[in-house]
Order: structure tokens, then C-alpha cells, then sequence
């Protein structure tokens, strides 16, 4: 039960973390009114949401069960909150890398390193998928919804 307010607590850290780290992407006269940051900033949202909901939940059936005497229930092990928490160690990094490496590249790395997370076998098939996803992202975004994406500093000497 402690340990689901400590992984709420840390949620709710890295939900702030989050946010600002959301909150320096630049803004583009061109872009819609949501912005560029809209959508990590929502995510940013959410997780402090659901963060305090998991704090405040704990801390509500723990005064139920202090409350009614005899009722023996075991929370689930802090190793699966953790590693839940673990995914946001790929958004993180994909938000402090990606005026650096650019769109393209961070989004590629994003990807395989959420799937080798999950488990997935680094083969071909994986390299595939992440430059197709990458590629397609880059078409929505670029071509369809005319969102300009970064090209990272990296690589500017070279376009």
C-alpha cells in the first residue's frame, strides 16, 4: 500500500518533469492553436492525473481496510508500477533528444527502444517497423497536415 503512494508520488514527479520539459518546444506562427506541445502536455496532464487518482485511491482503501478489521487483500507488486513507470524513460528521452537528432531519427529510436522494452526481439523486422513508422509519422505529420517537424540540430550542417 505504501508503495503504490511512493509510484504515485514518482508518477506525479515525472508528470511535472514531463510538463516541462513539454513546455520548451518552440511555438511555430505556423502551427495550429494547439501547438506542437499540445499533445505532450495533454500526456503530461493525464499521467499527474492518474497519478493523484492512484495516491488517492491507496490512500482511501487504506482507511477502509483500517476500518473493517480482519480483511487481508495484497496490492500488486511495486516491479509492475515500476515498470510502468519504466516507459516513461523513452518519452522523456525522446523529448530531450529531438532538437538534437531531429524527427525522424528520435522517432525511430523511440520505437525500438518501446518495443525492446516490451520484450520484442531486436531483429530486421524491428529496424523495418521503426523506420515505416517513422516514415509514416513524418508523411501525416509533414505532408498531410503540413506540421513542420524538427530536422535536429546534428544534421544541419549537412541539409
Amino acid at each position: 500500500m505504501k508503495n503504490d503512494v511512493a509510484v504515485g508520488l514518482l508518477a506525479l514527479l515525472f508528470a511535472g518533469l514531463y510538463f516541462y520539459l513539454a513546455s520548451d518546444i518552440s511555438h511555430s506562427f505556423l502551427a495550429d492553436p494547439v501547438g506542437a506541445a499540445g499533445l505532450p502536455k495533454t500526456y503530461a496532464i493525464a499521467l499527474g492525473l492518474l497519478a493523484a487518482l492512484l495516491i488517492v485511491r491507496t490512500l482511501v482503501a487504506a482507511a477502509a481496510r483500517s476500518e473493517a478489521a480482519g480483511t487481508d487483500s495484497h496490492s500488486p507488486a511495486v516491479g509492475r508500477h515500476f515498470r510502468a513507470l519504466g516507459l516513461l524513460v523513452p518519452g522523456v528521452a525522446y523529448l530531450l533528444f529531438i532538437s538534437t537528432l531531429g524527427y525522424f531519427l528520435t522517432i525511430f529510436l523511440l520505437i525500438i527502444a518501446v518495443a525492446l522494452y516490451a520484450g520484442a526481439k531486436f531483429n530486421f523486422q524491428l529496424i523495418s517497423i521503426s523506420a515505416a513508422g517513422g516514415i509514416l509519422m513524418w508523411i501525416v505529420f509533414v505532408k498531410l497536415f503540413s506540421i513542420p517537424l524538427p530536422t535536429g540540430t546534428l544534421w544541419q550542417g549537412l541539409i
